[in-house]
């Protein structure tokens, strides 16, 4: 439903995904050759994301840009400017007024919008993605804390309810052996010798078998090439 934005008119989210509405056209008759501010409630949903998007239909082409977005944060979801094109506020002209929550507008924010172009509307769109498994829980937090997850780490932190707080406690506690991460990386990266070889010894020549040079490689060929000559 495409319809005309009035100065604080309330506009809510879609309830579902896929369901766009339109906020502001271009092409109503009286559509506004100024600012504009609308209310907006925050979203309290923690599986879905609001986004409030101009976009731009010309020459059956499609061109979007992020305006603002609403979703369940540590800031209580209440809506903040999107990157990109309208991230200076100062020159866009945007503005997203949260600084007092509205309660009896469902906790909503007033967002002042820049005046449209031919063709363009403000579009309200919503996001959801499935609840997390508890394994996939698991697996996203042992890939952020360590090396990497396995089965096993896994069905640990499950089987502990994913306390996290828990298992830090315990990676940081006296029972755990302690390891580094240059110990880690020497050992699978770049081990030692395992005959006594003196890297960059004078003497040394640049195509003696086993020699290390940090900046610069010699070819096969060019080494062929110092042997034949010497």
């Amino acid at each position: 439903v495409v319809v005309d934005a009035q100065t604080t008119t309330t506009y809510n989210c879609p309830t579902s995904a896929g369901d766009p509405h339109t906020l502001l056209s271009s092409a109503l008759p009286n559509a506004p050759s100024s600012t504009t501010t609308v209310r907006i409630p925050i979203v309290t949903d923690a599986n879905a994301l609001c986004t409030l998007v101009r976009h731009n239909a010309t020459s059956g082409g499609m061109q979007r840009a992020p305006v603002a977005r609403s979703y369940s944060n540590a800031r209580g979801g209440v809506w903040e400017v999107s990157a990109g094109l309208f991230a200076n506020t100062a020159s866009s002209g945007l503005n997203v007024d949260c600084s007092s929550v509205i309660a009896s507008e469902g906790n909503a924010c007033d967002v002042t919008l820049p005046p449209l172009g031919d063709g363009e509307q403000y579009i309200l769109e919503r996001f959801e993605r499935s609840t997390l498994s508890s394994d996939a829980k698991a697996a996203r937090f042992l890939e952020q804390a360590t090396f990497g997850s396995t089965r096993d780490s896994i069905d640990t932190l499950v089987s502990g309810g994913l306390d996290y707080q828990a298992w830090v406690e315990e990676q940081m506690g006296d029972g755990m052996p302690t390891s580094g991460l240059r110990e880690f990386y020497r050992k699978r990266v770049n081990p030692k010798y395992e005959f006594p070889y003196v890297v960059g010894a004078v003497g040394s020549g640049p195509c003696e078998i086993f020699s290390r040079w940090r900046t610069m490689r010699l070819p096969p060929a060019t080494c062929s090439q110092i042997r034949t000559r010497t």
